[in-house]
């Protein structure tokens, strides 16, 4: 049977890439791009808290959390993408042996217990914490700032080289041809914060090397809620008389869910229902199987006592003060461009799950989101703002509301789209050409996108500074009409600093 789980990962997580890659432009929306993101069981569990309501647009996650308490953590045996790409990365980096899994490798299973309560505490006083680890939003993340640009980069890169080949020129050309029809079709554009995302992503990878789903095991906060939820499962691991007690099962258990002192015992909090124990068990399907019982109550690991979890409550809570208290810097704030359709800003906090999906399918436009730094806290780490200087918001695009799986930028008709402001250019007249060197340059008024101009030309007679007097076209602003897309800056010839630039002041939120 564990041909079928392999099979069944692997058609979820192709599925995750080609769903991936779909969300660009020219945009199809079916399948809808962000199904497989809304299948995260925390996404319900931490959006519904906040807004105290049931997130049905959730409903992949909400599934998921329904079926958990039958089948146990199914989840993360056979449909989490992330599972699966630690079993495809484990596999290569240390492959499988009795020595590397099971109840013998080091993990740390309250861990992940105390890392979600302290996410749930955190949450409660307004810092999402938890849309860090979303296993989903950071695969998602992972592939969209780090393994796409650098994929692409490296297979054009390898054409390159093929079409110096006296005699591969046309293999090349298909080459490029191809993956500019299906895979990039607009240029490609480098996000922002790549080295930390690259950083934090293959940490997590790379964890493999410790043990076989180490990062599962001990720090997945998905699998310590499905862990819960799977506590009295109805559907558990059966070991019979036939078993011959050779504890290969407790060896050979990835998750180490098997105790090698009690080999008929299996722990519901831990069990993926993988079925590797099946598949080496020398007895096979006549000594395990898998089917109701009479549901019976698995401890939290006894490490995690109540001391553990009020210094996990502690941390979450300390960690929401500091959020809350933190003095905000306004000069950044007014930098900080959010996508148009954003919820206001606690909202879209609270709601975005940091898989960047919106920054993917913007570069595929304009290469104007990019992931948020540290430079505006923690807080607002891995979310999507605007860098007009990189990009611009496309007048006729509006597909990051599209693609935004839990409703943090709302589906915008382009219509509406078009007429809500996302920010309000200004000039700054020491750097400005018009301004700065009493020349004519129309650019900004040239490429402003709206019907009615938002920038405007005044002109007026001034006295050059070695003498004389001559005509100077200057631009400006038409507050009531701007609506902040940054084309104005992008487009401004001047080098480093912009004579324009787009602050988030007048903009208007979902």
């Amino acid at each position: 049977m564990i041909w079928l789980r392999r099979t069944v990962q692997g058609t979820c997580l192709l599925g995750f890439v080609l769903l991936f890659l779909r969300a660009r432009f020219p945009f199809h929306p079916d399948p809808a791009p962000d199904l497989l993101l809304r299948a995260s069981p925390l996404a319900p569990l931490f959006v519904g808290w906040v807004e105290r309501a049931i997130p049905w647009n959730l409903w992949p996650g909400l599934l998921v959390l329904a079926m958990t308490p039958w089948l146990g953590r199914f989840f993360c045996g056979w449909f989490c993408p992330l599972g699966s790409l630690l079993d495809l990365v484990g596999r290569w980096l240390a492959p499988s042996s009795p020595e590397r899994t099971g109840s013998q490798t080091p993990a740390w299973p309250r861990a992940k217990y105390l890392l979600l309560w302290a996410m749930v505490v955190a949450a409660t006083g307004g810092l999402a914490l938890w849309t860090w680890f979303d296993p989903l939003g950071l695969l998602n993340r992972g592939m969209a700032v780090v393994l796409y640009p650098i994929g692409t980069w490296l297979v054009l890169g390898l054409l390159g080289l093929l079409a110096l080949v006296p005699g591969a020129e046309g293999l090349a050309a298909a080459g490029r041809a191809w993956i500019k029809r299906w895979i990039m079709p607009e240029p490609q554009a480098l996000p922002a914060f790549l080295w930390p995302t690259l950083i934090f992503f293959l940490g997590v990878l790379t964890t493999e090397w410790v043990a076989r789903r180490w990062w599962c095991r001990s720090l997945c906060p998905v699998g310590a809620l499905l862990g819960l939820c799977a506590r009295f499962r109805v559907w558990p691991r059966q070991v019979d008389q036939t078993c011959v007690q050779c504890r290969q099962c407790a060896r050979r258990c990835p998750m180490g869910a098997i105790p090698p002192d009690d080999v008929t015992a299996t722990s519901p909090l831990e069990c993926t229902v993988c079925l590797e124990c099946l598949d080496h068990c020398p007895v096979g399907i006549r000594a395990i199987s898998f089917g109701p019982a009479r549901p019976t109550g698995h401890p939290l690991p006894v490490a995690a006592g109540r001391r553990s979890f009020l210094q996990a409550a502690g941390l979450g809570l300390l960690a929401a003060a500091g959020h809350r208290l933190a003095h905000p810097d306004p000069e950044g704030r007014a930098r900080l461009l959010r996508p148009p359709g954003a919820r206001p800003e606690p909202a879209f906090l609270d709601r975005c799950i940091r898989c960047l999906a919106c920054v993917r399918v913007c570069a595929s436009n304009g290469a104007c989101l990019h992931p948020t730094g540290l430079e505006f806290g923690p807080a607002a780490l891995w979310t999507p703002r605007a860098i007009m200087k990189t990009g611009y918001c496309e007048y006729n695009c509006n597909l990051c509301g599209e693609v935004c799986p839990t409703g943090a930028i709302r589906r915008l008709p382009l219509p509406e789209k078009q007429k809500r402001p996302m920010g309000l250019a200004y000039f700054n007249k020491n750097l400005c050409i018009p301004y700065a060197r009493f020349t004519d340059c129309l650019v900004c008024e040239e490429h402003c996108p709206l019907p009615a101009k938002a920038i405007q030309i005044h002109e007026r007679e001034v006295e050059l500074p070695g003498g004389g007097q001559t005509i100077v076209k200057f631009p400006y602003v038409v507050r009531e009409r701007c609506i902040g897309c940054g084309i104005c800056e992008h487009k401004c010839p001047l080098p480093g600093s912009p004579g324009v630039y787009v602050v988030a002041e007048n903009e208007q939120r979902a």
